[in-house]
């Protein structure tokens, strides 16, 4: 069974750190999973920016994933790629980067999520969650019943595959994500950098580790 983490961090544009210093901090705070999303710049210089993110993410012994560049996943050697609805064959990606790297994908609705099911992938990303200004084409919000109704249809059919929420999730929604059947959050704009984020991160896990307390109780109480 491939580690699929709970807590992920996707990387944005921020004027006050660097690629690597943005990887290096999110590392420091907790993360265990980054992945590196990077649009409209030269692969030679994206390339460079992953192979620093892959020495990082080594030593905090971190997981990397790279977003929508399966031919930069393979030459810096991370854990995996992520692909959105218009970027690449994931089975292309997967005769590249071979059985044991991960593949996630985006969907957005009930026509992306057949569409993602169908390619196998090792998890799946829903959403947009809230309304997320890290992305320019941002999907219709789905919200918590949007998010649950498209959980449900993934357990429904695939109950293998782990579905995180992304976009714009913040701490208080993991107990509506966790009681959906979501296995976690992907997090980006609810980092902000300020000095803050290791308290982010912290409400982040206090929040699960609630309702996974919550979920044990219940079941001591209706085995």
């Amino acid at each position: 069974m491939k580690h699929i983490a709970v807590l992920q961090y996707i990387t944005r544009p921020l004027r006050h750190l660097t690629w690597d210093e943005q990887v290096e901090r999110a590392c420091r705070c907790g993360f265990r999973w980054i992945q590196l999303r990077i649009k409209q710049m030269p692969v030679e210089e994206l390339t460079a920016i992953a192979q620093a993110a892959r020495l990082i993410t080594r030593r905090w012994n971190a997981q990397l994933i790279i977003n929508d560049f399966p031919d930069v996943a393979d030459k810096v050697g991370a854990d995996g790629v992520h692909l959105g609805q218009q970027d690449g064959n994931p089975e292309a990606a997967r005769r590249l980067l071979g059985a044991d790297a991960l593949i996630g994908l985006s969907a957005h609705n009930e026509e992306e999520v057949w569409r993602a099911l169908s390619f196998q992938p090792d998890y799946l990303g829903i959403g947009p969650y809230r309304f997320t200004a890290t992305k320019s084409d941002l999907a219709p919000v789905l919200g918590a019943g949007g998010f649950a109704r498209l959980t449900s249809l993934v357990h429904a059919h695939k109950p293998h595959v782990p579905v995180l929420a992304v976009g714009g999730v913040r701490a208080e929604d993991l107990p509506d994500i966790l009681r959906a059947g979501g296995h976690g959050a992907a997090i980006s704009s609810a980092i902000l950098f300020d000095g803050n984020e290791s308290s982010t991160v912290k409400e982040l896990n206090s929040h699960l580790n609630q309702q996974k307390l919550h979920e044990l109780t219940a079941q001591a109480w209706n085995p």
